[in-house]
């Protein structure tokens, strides 16, 4: 994740724009993590798998990439809605949605047990990193823009989105190999595509 948002940094225009105001949105993210890691560490929270589509998909989303990342999505969009300023704001998400997951990969390699699967070393975290980068694209559509219609229509998403990601770790755990990477590298390529006409203001 620190290295990721480093390396978007050269999308956006620097000039004019200080070293901590591009640094302190990660630690931001990275704090506002602590209190959930903490949080699920005390209630051990823990949703018992039950084979069949619906109990699979509640296993999942509560024991894997869905659920951790909504308290995220509401402080995000509650504070940014009220906020007002002359940065670059697809930055600045990105910058706490990566120290938010940065939190979370540090407790994780704290409490995994045994050998680290290809999913857990490598397509999950890819899966965060194309997650993060449609969120923050949805968030500044949502809060940005001009059409009502429009806004409705891209909040309604940025809080749908994990619900629909979350049939990746679905696919992966029923052994789906085809419908599993057809939906990784769609979503791989929208969230891409998706950000980087954003950065340039292309999305209207």
């Amino acid at each position: 994740m620190p290295l990721f948002y480093w390396a978007v940094q050269y999308i956006f225009d620097n000039s004019n724009v200080r070293f901590p105001d591009r640094v302190l949105p990660f630690f931001y993210g990275f704090l506002a993590a602590i209190p959930i890691v903490l949080l699920q560490w005390a209630l051990d929270v823990y949703f018992p798998l039950q084979w069949n589509p619906l109990g699979i998909f509640m296993y999942c989303f509560f024991n894997k990439e869905g659920f951790i990342i909504y308290p995220l999505l509401l402080l995000l969009f509650f504070t940014f809605k009220k906020k007002s300023y002359n940065g670059i704001p697809l930055r600045e998400l990105t910058a706490w949605f990566c120290g938010y997951y940065f939190m979370f990969s540090l407790s994780e390699s704290l409490i995994l047990d045994g050998a680290m699967t290809p999913f857990g070393a490598v397509l999950n975290p890819l899966i965060r990193l194309f997650t993060l980068m449609i969120l923050s694209t949805l968030l500044v559509r949502a809060l940005h823009e001009a059409i009502s219609k429009k806004k409705y229509l891209y909040t309604s998403l940025y809080f749908l989105a994990p619900v629909v990601l979350n049939f990746l770790p679905v696919f992966h755990l029923i052994n789906n190999s085809i419908l599993f990477y057809l939906m990784f590298f769609l979503i791989g390529i929208l969230s891409v595509v998706l950000y980087l006409l954003e950065s340039r203001g292309k999305i209207s």
